[in-house]
């Protein structure tokens, strides 16, 4: 059975004006926010089933990578419009963490998600990116 799980992405503080979209597919960009400092956040729904092993598999446009190392991508790059927008970075942020007991509590709620929070920006003042540490712990339920 899948299970439809959603999550929710928060870059905290990340450097203004620069342009920030979630990469769906092979290099879609959707859900494109010029940022302004102040936190950003993106939310998206991934399909979660079991590998052969048990784990959780995450599936969807969204998810990227192996079966056994799946993250999601927020891009970030030079534009005023998701038109115009060079695309130079990208941030990878992990799903492995997030185990069936994260899974089935948020399905025991109404109107939860599952939340990850990253810096967004870089020790040098631009946009974060390739892996991320995910601060707070990692993956946490959200109401």
């Amino acid at each position: 059975m899948d299970i439809m799980l959603p999550l929710k992405i928060l870059l905290e503080n990340p450097p203004p004006n620069f342009a920030f979209a979630l990469q769906r597919g092979k290099g879609e960009k959707v859900d494109y926010i010029l940022s302004d400092g102040s936190n950003i956040s993106f939310t998206l729904q991934v399909r979660v089933k079991p590998k052969k092993d048990g784990e959780p598999n995450f599936l969807g446009p969204f998810t990227q990578g192996k079966p056994d190392q799946r993250f999601v991508y927020v891009c970030s790059g030079i534009g005023t419009t998701s038109e115009n927008t060079e695309w130079i970075r990208r941030a990878k942020i992990h799903l492995s963490s997030i185990d069936w007991s994260l899974i089935e509590a948020s399905q025991q709620m109404s109107d939860a998600c599952l939340e990850a929070r990253f810096a967004g920006t870089d020790p040098k003042g631009g946009p974060a990116c390739a892996t991320v540490p995910l601060l707070g712990g990692g993956w946490q339920l959200e109401k």
